[in-house]
């Protein structure tokens, strides 16, 4: 039997053995799923190797690539795998790869990540790479037995980058040895770099120069200049431009400078530091001093030289130019940039420069070329052009100049040579020791040396006289053997005249600074001896600038501090009409019109505050009338700000605002216009009806029946409405108007003593009728109502009688006249003047005159329409009216008729007719009012025609295509839903060509007419008719030869 004691350790350790073996099983299944992740994550970490873009490769002590990418193997242009177990001498050179494997041994070492630069040659390509050296261990904290190296491609950069430095290195060249002085200066005003030009210019070594304030280099005034106006205005604007500046040397010496910079600043817009372009102008601005104090300082280098400047877009249209175009071409400036500048080249060279200009635009360098341009007289200029295309802005950037007489003399001495044997300037050659080994032909005429004189024995200096002799000696040559060249004046002597001509000389040594035995002296003289005269004289004239002042175009109006005058031109003074002593000393607003104190007391009041002003103001001239004016007005202060009083310049715009005047006035009469045509239709429809009724109610009743005259006042009252329609049309030029060439003398002939009974046995008639009056072309009824109306204006005048003159005459209005009267047209007139001495008017009177329902007439003695209608008539007729009057002194009314060519035709009088005309033929009649149509049926049947009637063209159309018979006439119409009945009219002559047409409306929207005359050979009946008006119009028509 076994010992209780060992059962119970035996079963002890068998407990211990489960526990042991559930831990075991334990530790098994997490090593197993751990297992499994590490599995998972290797998967995953060799799918991103192989799927990165980024080279990436895997290599252990030895040297051995244990795992590489696509990437990495499409680089060094194996496959994978000739290239997984190798080691890395098997894949590069032996000296590169001992490179690459130093940086993985120093990882292993150091157990550290490295950074490297790699480059490889595969095939004959080099790429640049960024490669990353990271350790690789099988545990944490253990050694590392292997590293992953992940490369970034920065061939790109590496270009770039060389590209950068290559840039910099031009930029610091170009920047050094620009011929311009260049700085560059801090956000503090600090100097930060200068240019070697700027340095040799000044004086200054570049210790001396940099970081110290830019405006320590600077005369007193300019550093003032600069502190107060300058730099607050670029550090806003960001740019400045031929900025003037006196600069001190260092040896004392002041230059005049044009300075332009540009600011650049960081992306928060902070600004950092400006580049500044320098230009020694000192010797431009000694003989052009008086004129750039006039000039705007920003446009000077653009405005003064004599080359064509210009920017223009793709099209060749001109954004801005220089003046120098004007003067060379002779077209205005406003010319030359409202078209494009191909519409000025030469027809045979247009294709050619479009080719150019195409060719332009893909080209970032300048682009040169020749071509001919039009100048204003007709003629070609020979044009150089310097083009080039910003593909940024689009813009076209050109310098020009006219070589019109240098393309001549190449043509003329194409067969003498090259360009320098035709120079016009002094060009030399001369050996080292001064020799002269050559002379063009314009030096051998400056110096009296005949194109055939020996020159080999004179020495440079045997041209120059005695003084000049010693600053060649003193000067020129030191200068010359130093710095390889010399620019300044001089002297030439002329053998044979003795004369001394004053030149500017360019001396230089091709080459330099390599000097040797072969090296020479070139010379190129300018004869500026005109241009030192010109100097002397611009100095003289510096006296004759107030002369300039008082004589400008411009009226010039000065203020002191209290807002006084101090000074005006003469033209401002003739402008207002009053003496300039009279101006002096007054405040402007002396000179206004009462109600326009107060608005510019305000803009003297904000001058005074230092604002710029541009506005327009009207001022009162002596007589009275009115001046109109644009003021540019500039106020001038002191350094602290303190108004000191203003300088204004006045343009007249008088003539400009009568223009805007007219113009509304126009605008207004066109609205009126739209109106009454609008109206005129169905009003002229309602009063056919309502008249035609009348009338042949009235036919049927006998004179005494009471009812009889009760009708007739009803028929009066629809006369006058009839006549407002019509007068509203004429005014508006919308009435229908049939002219005929007249002779006015025969009209007034005629109206004569019909005018006599209008105006009354107390107002005594004259006429004065001009011999061989030219004939006018304009409706009968039109210039008879034009006459009456002004006759009975003229009697309303004169209520206590007076004298009343009738006058023709030939004229012809030059420009000048048409200048100062704006809606008349030069060319031959005849004039109708008609003159009275009555009442007269006031000016605010004639302003409105011809405005509809304007008068001066008590209420219901006048409608204001009969100005208005002469008005539209005579603008209709396409004259011309011009009134002149004066309160108490009378009133003369001028109408302008134009000249035409061909022969006066007969008016004859309207005789009643007793009976109305009849017939018999068929007629068509198309009407699409039914009050009108009711009205023509039963006055046509009446008068024995034979009647079909439709509503409108479509239903006259089809009763046209089924009526069997002959039609005589159609009456239609003219505005007509639908088709019109001019469209009606075409339709039924192409299958009745025989058919006669006769048009009726009220208003006829331009279909039968144009501009109000009705068209040649068209039949026409104005509504509102009677019977008798279409009675005989219905038989003129039918009786007419076709």
């Amino acid at each position: 039997m076994a010992n209780p004691d060992t059962v119970s350790e035996r079963q002890k350790e068998l407990a211990a053995l489960r526990r042991e073996n559930e831990e075991l099983q334990a530790l098994l299944t997490r090593c197993r799923g751990e297992l499994e992740s590490v599995l998972a994550s290797e998967m995953k970490y060799r799918s991103l190797l192989d799927d990165s873009s980024d080279p990436m490769f895997v290599i252990n002590a030895d040297g051995r690539y244990f795992h590489v990418n696509k990437a990495f193997a499409d680089g060094v242009r194996r496959p994978v795998g000739e290239i997984v177990g190798r080691r890395i001498w098997d894949v590069f050179p032996e000296k590169e790869a001992e490179q690459r494997f130093s940086a993985v041994r120093e990882v292993l070492q150091t157990g550290k990540t490295k950074v490297i630069d790699v480059k490889v040659i595969a095939g004959d390509e080099a790429h640049f790479y960024i490669t990353t050296v990271k350790p690789l261990r099988k545990e944490e904290g253990g050694p590392a037995d292997s590293v992953i190296c992940i490369s970034k491609d920065i061939t790109q950069r590496k270009k770039a980058e060389d590209e950068l430095r290559l840039s910099e290195a031009r930029y610091r060249l170009l920047y050094n040895q620009s011929p311009v002085m260049l700085h560059s200066i801090d956000r503090d005003g600090r100097i930060v770099s200068v240019s070697d030009t700027w340095l040799a210019k000044m004086g200054y070594t570049r210790e001396e120069v940099i970081g110290r304030p830019s405006v320590d280099f600077l005369t007193e005034a300019s550093r003032r200049y600069a502190t107060s106006e300058v730099l607050p205005e670029f550090r806003e604007k960001g740019f400045c431009a031929d900025v003037p500046y006196q600069f001190v040397k260092k040896n004392g010496e002041i230059v005049d400078i044009l300075l332009s910079a540009i600011a650049e600043r960081d992306a928060e817009g902070r600004y950092l530091r400006s580049l500044a372009v320098l230009i020694d102008v000192t010797q431009t601005k000694l003989s052009e001093k008086a004129l750039r104090e006039k000039t705007e300082e920003l446009n000077q280098f653009f405005s003064l030289t004599l080359d064509l400047l210009g920017i223009a877009d793709s099209d060749g249209w001109f954004h801005a130019i220089n003046p120098a175009w004007e003067e060379v071409l002779g077209y205005s400036r406003q010319e030359l940039l409202a078209r494009s500048f191909l519409d000025f080249i030469h027809p045979d060279d247009l294709e050619a420069t479009r080719g150019l200009l195409a060719e332009l635009a893909g080209k970032k360098r300048a682009y040169d070329f020749v071509n001919r341009c039009r100048h204003q007289d007709g003629s070609y200029r020979w044009i150089e052009w310097r083009s080039v295309f910003d593909p940024t802005t689009r813009r076209i950037y050109v310098a020009a100049r006219d070589i019109t007489e240098r393309m001549k003399a190449e043509q003329a001495h194409l067969q003498l040579g090259s360009l320098i044997e035709n120079s016009l300037e002094f060009v030399g050659i001369a050996t080292l020791d001064g020799k002269t080994l050559f002379l063009n032909p314009a030096a051998r005429r400056m110096v009296g040396l005949s194109p055939e004189a020996a020159i080999t024995d004179l020495s440079i200096f045997n041209f120059a006289p005695e003084d000049a002799q010693i600053q060649m000696a003193q000067e020129v040559i030191p200068a010359l053997l130093e710095a390889g060249s010399w620019h300044g004046d001089g002297q030439l002597r002329n053998f044979q005249t003795g004369e001394i001509i004053q030149t500017d000389i360019s001396v230089f040594i091709p080459g330099f600074p390599k000097i040797d035995s072969q090296s020479i002296i070139a010379t190129v003289m300018h004869d500026i001896t005109e241009r030192k005269r010109s100097e002397a004289a611009l100095r003289a004239s510096e006296e004759r600038y107030r002369q300039i002042v008082e004589t400008s175009n411009e009226g010039i109006w000065s203020l002191n501090a209290n807002l006084e005058t101090v000074y005006v031109n003469q033209k401002m003074a003739a402008m207002l009409g009053y003496p300039a002593s009279e101006i002096i000393g007054k405040s402007p607003t002396c000179f206004l019109f009462a109600e326009d104190v107060e608005a510019h007391l305000e803009k003297l009041r904000e001058r005074t505050k230092g604002v710029d002003q541009l506005y327009e103001q009207r001022y009162r001239r002596q007589d009275g009338s009115e001046l109109w004016v644009t003021i540019s007005a500039s106020s001038l202060v002191d350094e602290t700000g303190k108004f000191l009083g203003s300088f204004a310049m006045f343009t007249d715009i008088t003539d400009r605002m009568r223009l805007q005047g007219q113009l509304m006035h126009a605008q207004k009469m066109e609205s009126i216009g739209r109106l009454a045509g609008g109206v005129a239709h169905d009003f002229n429809n309602l009063l056919t009806g309502i008249m035609g009724n009348l009338e042949l109610a009235m036919m049927d009743l006998n004179p005494s029946d009471p009812l009889y005259e009760t009708l007739g006042d009803v028929n009066k009252a629809a006369e006058s409405a009839a006549n407002l329609t019509r007068q509203l049309l004429a005014f508006s030029r919308k009435q229908i108007v049939e002219p005929k060439v007249l002779n006015l003398n025969d009209v007034l002939t005629r109206m004569k003593k019909m005018l006599i009974r209008l105006i009354g046995e107390d107002i005594v008639l004259h006429t004065v009728l001009a011999a061989d009056l030219w004939p006018v072309k304009i409706d009968p009824g039109q210039v008879e109502q034009i006459i009456v109306n002004l006759a009975v204006n003229a009697r309303d005048a004169m209520p206590a009688g007076g004298k009343l003159l009738l006058e023709t005459a030939t004229i012809v209005l030059d420009e000048e006249y048409c200048r100062l009267h704006p809606e008349a047209q030069a060319g031959d007139y005849v004039m109708l003047a008609i003159s009275d001495n009555g009442c007269g008017m006031s000016e605010q009177v004639k302003r409105h005159l011809f405005e509809p329902f304007f008068t001066t007439k008590e209420k219901g003695k006048g409608t204001g329409l009969g100005l208005a209608t002469i008005y539209g008539a005579v603008k209709q007729a396409g004259g011309s009216i011009e009134v002149y009057s004066e309160l108490n002194q009378g009133t003369t009314v001028k109408v302008y008729l134009p000249r035409v060519i061909g022969t006066t035709e007969t008016v004859s009088e309207t005789i009643p007719l007793t009976n109305l005309p009849t017939g018999q033929e068929q007629l068509l009649l198309v009407e699409d009012e039914a009050i009108v149509r009711d009205l023509a049926v039963r006055v046509l049947s009446r008068l024995g025609y034979r009647l079909l009637h439709c509503a409108n063209a479509e239903q006259a159309l089809n009763a046209a295509k089924e009526f069997p018979d002959k039609i005589s006439l159609l009456i239609t119409d003219v505005i007509m839903p639908g088709m019109n009945g001019k469209m009606l009219a075409m339709e039924l002559l192409k299958t009745r060509p025989e058919i006669r047409v006769l048009f009726t409306s009220g208003y006829t929207e331009n279909v039968i007419v144009h501009h109000g005359v009705l068209d040649e050979g068209i039949h026409f009946i104005g509504k509102p008719y009677t019977p008798q008006t279409l009675a005989r119009k219905v038989r003129e028509v039918l009786d007419r030869e076709k």
